[in-house]
């Protein structure tokens, strides 16, 4: 039984850790079913291609004075819109047959919703994914922090 899983949005992966058999089952549409043990895993990474935009906006601004005269006044305004193409984790293990395994967390492209090239970084389903792949990088990050310091005290007693 898993201590802890992990689901993608809309279950487009699944990444299983079980602390007692110290194995990490990954499950996800893009790659046959992968176990690894706790040992194997060597770094994790999470990937967020992005495209800045500028956007330029033009206000006009009305005022008038107390003779009846209007004047137009028009301000220019640029602002830089960040658009992501996708989110990435990356695990890389010391395991022979799977030197790094690349997880999509979100891609606008293939998610059946969207079927765009790229979305806006306020989306919300952008963010409760950006949310879901840091939560499993710090994860198994903290399991390769303690294989690194079990490592050290084994071999430093």
């Amino acid at each position: 039984m898993p201590t802890t899983t992990f689901y993608g949005y809309k279950n487009f992966y699944a990444i299983y850790i079980n602390e007692n058999r110290k194995k990490i089952a990954i499950l996800s549409e893009n790659l046959p079913p992968i176990i690894l043990d706790f040992k194997d895993l060597k770094n994790v990474t999470v990937t967020i291609p992005s495209h800045n935009i500028k956007s330029e906006t033009n206000k006009t601004i009305r005022s008038s004075r107390k003779a009846g005269i209007s004047v137009n006044t028009s301000r220019k305004k640029q602002e830089e819109i960040k658009f992501i193409t996708k989110i990435d984790l990356t695990i890389f293990t010391h395991n022979v047959d799977y030197s790094f395994i690349k997880i999509e967390c979100f891609n606008p492209k293939k998610m059946f919703f969207f079927q765009k090239k790229m979305v806006n970084n306020t989306n919300n389903i952008y963010n409760i994914c950006y949310v879901k792949a840091q939560q499993m990088k710090n994860s198994l990050s903290n399991i390769i922090d303690r294989n690194n310091t079990n490592k050290y005290y084994k071999y430093n007693k």
